[in-house]
């Protein structure tokens, strides 16, 4: 059994990353894009939560907290263009709740890294344990803000979307080309396989400049933002 979770964790982390390369590349809101989100987040959360709980019998801490987070960031984004602007709901809350969890094991375990003989825990150095907790406390913190407003409208919706959308991706991206180099040519390892984990920060980075800056092309939703 473990063997086939395996497997079905590795073949929806490959669909997310490209369907998720897809709607990147495809125009914002149209029929391509949408559906290359649907399929992204479906796989994405095939994949991280998956992944998240295989890594509980390994044992590897901090690809527990790398799947939780992942799970948290595609969820709510998810749910950010799903339902309608301004609307909350039990399902959000219970991700912040998912989130909180995250943030604290991420603290602890990070921690038991720095004060353990090796520097290490489970093989892994206490530096992305914290960037992982530190990216569930910030959308904690952004999700909280929401209280106040009812919400969030117009182009920051959308940016909520894009950032959290792009981070999860960049985590999988990571964990793929980054974390498994030993199955590319040895040529590949190094460098290049960080090249496509750069592009997708890249890339998020500039959707999101420009969602803010109201000049998304390719939708309509630009000129309703505001």
């Amino acid at each position: 059994m473990y063997a086939g979770l395996t497997i079905v964790h590795i073949v929806a982390g490959t669909l997310g990353l490209v369907s998720g390369f897809g709607a990147f590349l495809a125009p914002k809101g149209r029929p391509v894009h949408v559906l290359a989100g649907r399929v992204f987040v479906a796989s994405m959360l095939v994949m991280s939560g998956l992944g998240g709980a295989l890594a509980v019998f390994e044992p590897d801490r901090a690809s527990v907290v790398a799947g939780m987070v992942t799970f948290y960031l595609v969820l709510t984004s998810w749910l950010t263009v799903s339902r309608a602007p301004g609307q909350l709901d039990l399902l959000n809350w219970g991700a912040v709740a998912l989130a909180v969890g995250t943030a604290a094991a991420g603290v602890v375990f990070g921690l038991e890294a720095l004060n353990s003989p090796t520097g290490l825990i489970d093989g892994i150095p206490p530096q992305p344990v914290f960037v992982f907790a530190g990216l569930a406390t910030l959308g904690v913190l952004l999700d909280l803000s929401l209280l106040p407003r009812r919400g969030v409208r117009g182009r920051h919706r959308l940016a909520r979307h894009l950032w959290r959308m792009g981070i999860a991706m960049v985590i999988a991206a990571a964990a793929f080309f980054l974390g498994q180099q030993q199955v590319f040519p040895e040529a590949w390892q190094g460098l290049w396989l960080g090249l496509p984990v750069l592009l997708v920060l890249f890339a998020t980075l500039g959707w999101l400049g420009m969602t803010l800056a109201g000049r998304l092309p390719g939708t309509s939703a630009t000129r309703s933002a505001g």
